[in-house]
């Protein structure tokens, strides 16, 4: 794996003008294959050395749905269950040729049905919780590549060059609308159905699970920011962009991201995750 550039990442999350609670969450990790020492009669020097620096970086960013204590509980434990996921299979991430990346995909997505099925018991174990879901967006980062894995309508942006690209596709019966030529993207954000999920992790044995799984090459100089819709239904891409490209930090970034989205209405909580190398 090639040393990564100075990577520069922050997050924050924020319930919004109308809302009560925040669904939200989101995490933002290092990777790391430590050892903890016990004992050991080496010198400092040399037992210091036995620890790793960190292998990858970790951005998750879910929006809960399903009534405000079941929707923050599904993004909550979503969260939690790929995180410890992920981590399980630290040990692949170091080794990670081009020749496992689909053994790693593999993995990524079986990652989210379990998921899946850690909302399924918790819904039969509290009916107030049967039906509660969660968007889920995760970037792992083992420079330069990174994989994003993806199901709802968060987004995965990326700054390259002063252009902003939108990496994930929206899982909603608008998006659908746009791809079958129903209607335009302008139509598509106006449109009620934009607020329809057709995919998402749901505490449903009979809902529909698709995980996308996309694949990018990082260069140094890029930007990468992860969203929840509430940051879209009142930002603009042309807003996003500048204010990514303008800001100084990711830190910046985000709050001023935040600021925007509760100018224009804050009708939603708003998550944003910045990654800039």
């Amino acid at each position: 794996m090639q040393t990564a550039p100075s990577f520069n990442c922050h997050g924050t999350t924020d319930v919004g003008r109308v809302r009560q609670t925040n669904q939200d969450h989101f995490l933002i990790a290092d990777l790391q294959k430590n050892l903890l020492i016990r004992q050991t009669s080496l010198p400092e020097s040399e037992s210091s050395q036995l620890n790793t620096e960190t292998c990858a970086k970790l951005l998750v960013i879910a929006d809960g749905m399903g009534g405000h204590a079941a929707g923050h509980r599904a993004s909550s434990m979503t969260v939690g269950c790929m995180t410890r996921r992920v981590i399980e299979r630290v040990s692949l991430f170091v080794g990670l040729s081009e020749e496992s990346e689909t053994e790693f995909e593999r993995d990524l997505q079986a990652a989210v049905q379990s998921c899946r099925r850690i909302l399924l018991h918790e819904g039969e174990a509290h009916p107030d919780c049967h039906g509660m879901g969660t968007t889920l967006t995760l970037a792992c980062i083992l420079w330069p590549r990174l994989y994003i894995v993806h199901a709802g309508d968060s987004r995965c942006y990326l700054l390259r060059e002063g252009q902003l690209t939108q990496v994930t596709t929206d899982h909603t019966l608008a998006q659908r609308m746009v791809d079958m030529g129903a209607l335009s993207p302008e139509e598509a954000e106006k449109s009620a159905l934009s607020n329809v999920l057709w995919n998402a992790v749901v505490a449903d044995d009979n809902a529909p699970l698709q995980t996308d799984i996309h694949k990018l090459i990082l260069e140094e100089g890029d930007c990468l920011m992860l969203c929840t819709d509430g940051l879209m239904k009142h930002v603009a891409g042309k807003a996003i962009q500048e204010i990514l490209a303008e800001a100084g930090s990711s830190e910046e970034a985000c709050e001023k991201l935040v600021e925007t989205a509760n100018s224009n209405g804050g009708t939603d909580n708003t998550t944003v995750i910045v990654a800039r190398f």
